[in-house]
């Protein structure tokens, strides 16, 4: 990503539109800061080069991955577990499936 895209995306985060829309669906306002952290993340290493700089997108990645992901993070098994089997070819999405009933 560039610092620009980065930038571009806390900032419409931040807008008046990027606000309305999160207080829409969610019913609160949304915290900008990691769209920030990526961009201050982006002008930081821009000054370095070579493996340097590849070490530390990558670990800033890496980092962000565990936070969103790691240890006691929810994970859509909470909601979903997965087969121990494989289905028959042919048997997913094969039960027919009722209209809805729609009163005008």
């Amino acid at each position: 990503m560039s610092c620009r895209q980065a930038f571009d995306q806390a900032w419409a985060c931040n807008s008046l539109g990027g606000q309305f829309n999160s207080i829409y669906r969610y019913g609160s306002m949304r915290a900008c800061s990691r769209h920030w952290d990526d961009f201050w993340f982006c002008m930081r290493t821009k000054s370095y080069a070579g493996e340097q700089k590849a070490d530390m997108i990558r670990q800033y990645h890496r980092e962000r991955m565990v936070d969103k992901y790691g240890p006691g993070k929810p994970s859509s098994e909470d909601v979903w577990s997965s087969r121990d089997t494989l289905l028959p070819i042919g048997s997913a999405f094969s039960m027919p499936v009722d209209e809805p009933v729609v009163d005008e």
